[in-house]
């Protein structure tokens, strides 16, 4: 269901985006949360949709769309399997997640928390994969990993799973 209003939060964003100058909406000096990625690109949205709200849909959409992709390269990357891989990328897409996110103005936090959380992962899993140490995809991943983490902090759980791939070469 496209987003037809801003609504709770949304309304906050937008005030605080049409208040404050571009380094205080993406450095959010009001916020208790440090989420400066989300926040860049939540004032690049504002600034070319404006309060277009279907645009904004469709482009959140898009972006879930994005991630879509990344999953099926990652999936398979693993499992060999372009059916499994397909199924599983059509049920995240599908997903209500991907919905519910995509329908509020505030869902380009999860889709680039999300977004740079599965591209950690993806070059994580290529630089295990080489079996010559290449060290270019391993900071690629430590820099999405930072992505993530600044764009929400409920992705520093990925963290854990840093060690648990290296130490253990899954």
């Amino acid at each position: 269901i496209p987003l037809k209003a801003f609504i709770n939060d949304d309304l906050s964003v937008w005030l605080l985006y049409n208040q404050s100058s571009p380094l205080q909406f993406i450095f959010n000096i009001y916020a208790n949360k440090i989420r400066p990625v989300s926040n860049f690109f939540m004032f690049l949205a504002f600034k070319f949709v404006g309060t277009n709200t279907y645009a904004m849909y469709y482009l959140f959409f898009f972006l879930y769309f994005v991630i879509a992709c990344v999953i099926y390269i990652i999936i398979n990357r693993m499992s060999k399997n372009e059916f499994i891989s397909l199924l599983l990328s059509i049920a995240f897409i599908a997903s209500r997640f991907a919905y519910y996110q995509a329908g509020q103005a505030l869902g380009i936090m999860e889709a680039c928390g999300m977004l740079f959380a599965v591209l950690a992962l993806y070059f994580l899993l290529k630089y295990m994969d080489n079996e010559s140490i290449n060290l270019r995809n391993y900071i690629l991943s430590s820099l999405c990993f930072l992505l993530a983490i600044y764009s929400h902090e409920r992705y520093i759980i990925i963290f854990a799973l840093y060690f648990f791939l290296l130490i253990f070469k899954i």
